[in-house]
């Protein structure tokens, strides 16, 4: 990939030959008793790395939510999902492999834990007054993202089975994917 331009990410270089893709849900409406609510799949075609995602909310009264960054080795079963796409940031990059999935209704069940990564608090607005996005750096110190290798690799973003009356979750992730295995 010489000759490509360098990007500075977290005092790293990265070189604009890897594709990058990003993708997004606006107002997820969430289930009672949440758990994962958004999750990325990996695809054995490819090594994905998940660098970075947003989120923001809202509820019927402003409050934090509990959120908690999950890596399974194994995907959920049942529940009711929606597939947003990945969308390239660069029309030259095929069409990405890793699989997004945004809950309405709870996964009947969870893929493996194969631990917790992060355990943090968002401020949900009301409807009349949102909450700002909160980044979650997944490469922050100059970490190396959360690399998923399977479509048995997950990474699940999980609200620990706590209800947020008339809660709705936006969400956009970012990923680059490195090419065959």
């Amino acid at each position: 990939m010489s000759g490509l331009p360098i990007s500075q990410v977290n005092g790293a270089s990265v070189p604009w030959g890897y594709p990058s893709y990003r993708c997004g849900i606006s107002a997820l409406a969430l289930a009672a008793s949440a758990t994962d609510v958004f999750t990325i799949a990996g695809n054995s075609k490819v090594v994905t790395a998940v660098t970075r995602i947003w989120l923001s909310g809202s509820a019927t009264a402003a409050a934090p939510m509990k959120i908690s960054v999950i890596k399974r080795s194994a995907a959920n079963t049942g529940g009711t999902a929606t597939n947003p796409s990945f969308i390239s940031a660069d029309a030259n990059d095929g069409a990405a492999q890793s699989v997004a999935s945004a809950y309405t209704v709870n996964p009947a069940g969870l893929g493996t834990a194969v631990g917790t990564l992060m355990n943090i608090d968002i401020p949900l607005g009301t409807a009349t007054a949102p909450s700002n996005p909160v980044p979650i750096d997944l490469t922050m110190n100059g970490m190396k993202p959360i690399v998923l290798r399977s479509a048995t690799d997950v990474l699940a973003i999980n609200l620990n089975a706590a209800t947020y009356a008339g809660g709705v979750l936006s969400i956009t992730a970012e990923i680059m994917e490195t090419g065959t295995q």
